[in-house]
């Protein structure tokens, strides 16, 4: 059964089966010991805890059997030879699951082994994937610890190119949800792919741990807004980035990807003295509508649409004309408004990105876009075109293939395709440290 609100989650290998029944204790603790106990189980390949010491999603338990681990452990030991080492684990959360991601050590590779977790830590999914080859910064280039922020200070890496400085900057600003510096998707290290290939070419950058990241526990989700989330700490990065005696103060860039990109025009609002703005994959369309979009292309990517699809289709749709609805007076509760307090859809319910980029933005300004990416698609580009394409500031580069992680591949793009490990297109990086190094 396909999950449609699922953007990460995939159960490999899942053959017709019952349920065996094992007597034995089940697992409780946090997720991580959860998580530490269950790779453990399958280094040892314990069927008997494996099959019966944890708590499954519905779909998940179907399908727990042995002839499911018997085919796991084949296609493992055929794709990365025999188990050596289990190394250390990352926690990342994509579209309201919780992913523990442990590196695991191989005969003949290291791979990378993830254990999905809904929201009531029943286990949803597990999949493996051979590790990406490491992207290396360059010779000779540095990194540096910047910390930003008041009340919530934030850590940073500043990258900076081999040679003397002061060098052209750009700051990145990630998407939606919890981010680590790196933009971590599973395997996937986007802004570390566009720091180390901007030192390349000579351009130093910037990249901060989101603070829905450090701090999600601590925040009041009741007055949260996007300044919060992003807005006010691009504003903390710029000053922080103008007392580096290694960056040139008057070519600094803000560069934001996805939900970034989508409020680069009210950052543009708050950063007078950035020298310029970058959109990658920016949005449009007001984020609820979107969010919509979404799931209706991920349930009809097989051609068809289940009833629990179009379920889920309907019951964020009902979300969506809420928040379009919303007032002061409402007291709908997040979990009526797709995830976020009321004050967080009232305070984007004016907003129009591209208008806003057309009326204030007057510095240069780079929108870049895949033409493979399903949820930012095609026709938000041309919604930024439709308003700006007449101002001399503004640069559009559109690649082919790339989907919405800046990653080429063919054919439909599809949630599937994150867990393979990739990198971010160098040309797009390059145009990227052309243009800034043209203006």
């Amino acid at each position: 059964m396909k999950r449609v609100l699922v953007a990460f989650v995939m159960v490999m290998l899942v053959f017709s089966g019952c349920t065996k029944e094992v007597e034995i204790e089940m697992m409780t603790g946090t997720r991580s010991e959860i998580a530490a106990q269950y790779i453990a189980d399958m280094e040892a390949k314990d069927l008997k805890r494996l099959l019966g010491a944890y708590h499954y999603s519905p779909e998940m338990q179907q399908a727990m059997n042995e002839t499911l681990w018997i085919g796991i452990y084949a296609d493992m030991q055929s794709k990365f030879g025999t188990w050596v080492e289990t190394h250390d684990y990352a926690e990342v959360e994509q579209s309201g699951y919780n992913i523990v991601a442990y590196e695991v050590e191989f005969s003949d590779k290291r791979a990378t082994i993830n254990i999905v977790f809904e929201a009531d830590d029943a286990i949803a999914g597990i999949n493996y994937l051979e590790k990406a080859a490491a992207v290396s910064l360059p010779a000779d280039a540095q990194e540096v610890e910047v910390t930003i922020g008041e009340d919530f200070p934030l850590g940073g890496t500043l990258t900076l190119p081999a040679g003397e400085g002061p060098f052209p900057c750009v700051i990145l600003i990630q998407g939606s949800g919890p981010s680590d510096r790196d933009e971590t998707v599973l395997e996937n290290k986007p802004f570390r792919d566009i720091a180390y290939g901007l030192a390349e070419q000579g351009v130093a950058s910037y990249r901060f741990d989101k603070r829905t990241f450090v701090y999600g526990a601590s925040i009041d989700s009741a007055t949260f807004t996007v300044f919060e989330e992003s807005v006010e700490d691009a504003t903390f990065a710029l000053a922080a980035m103008l007392e580096q005696d290694a960056i040139n103060a008057n070519q600094i860039y803000i560069v934001g990807h996805s939900l970034g990109g989508y409020l680069i025009p009210r950052i543009a609002a708050v950063t007078p003295t950035a020298a310029g703005y970058v959109s990658l994959a920016g949005s449009v369309t007001p984020l609820a509508e979107l969010i919509v979009e979404q799931i209706n292309y991920i349930a009809r990517l097989d051609g068809t649409v289940a009833p629990d699809e179009q379920a889920q289709i309907d019951a964020v749709t009902e979300m969506y004309h809420s928040i379009t609805n919303l007032t002061a007076d409402s007291n709908l509760t997040a979990q009526e408004l797709l995830g976020a307090d009321k004050a967080y859809w009232l305070d984007l319910q004016p907003y129009r990105p591209h208008v806003q980029a057309r009326d204030e933005i007057t510095k240069p300004f780079l929108l870049m876009q895949g033409s493979r990416d399903y949820q930012v698609p095609v026709h938000e580009f041309d919604l930024w075109k439709s308003e700006l394409m007449l101002k001399d500031n503004v640069t559009f580069k559109l690649y082919d293939g790339l989907n919405h992680l800046l990653y080429w591949g063919e054919g439909p793009s599809s949630p599937e395709e994150y867990y393979t490990p990739g990198h971010v297109d160098s040309q797009l990086i390059k145009d990227m440290a052309d243009w800034i190094k043209e203006q």
